[in-house]
């Protein structure tokens, strides 16, 4: 997602990273539930 913004800010290429935006959100959600209902690794 980094790497899309800067190349959109140089203006070297058009890459669509609002479609990304959703992941920033439901990976760390995924983790937290998993967490709680198996446990932190040891």
């Amino acid at each position: 997602m980094i790497l899309g913004i800067s190349l959109s800010l140089l203006e070297l290429k058009k890459i669509r990273v609002a479609n990304l935006l959703p992941g920033i959100l439901v990976a760390p959600l995924i983790v937290w539930v998993l967490e709680r209902l198996y446990g932190a690794p040891p």
